[in-house]
């Protein structure tokens, strides 16, 4: 069970870390700072 939560964990923190790159860098070409902020979950 713990090693099930930390994988799930460690997934989400890597795909919400490459999210946000790709938002924040979707958004400072396109200028649109306020769509950069995304809450998950």
């Amino acid at each position: 069970m713990n090693g099930c939560t930390i994988s799930t964990n460690w997934y989400l923190g890597v795909f919400s870390s490459a999210f946000a790159s790709v938002v924040s860098l979707t958004g400072r070409s396109t200028g649109h700072q306020r769509a950069a902020h995304v809450d998950v979950g």
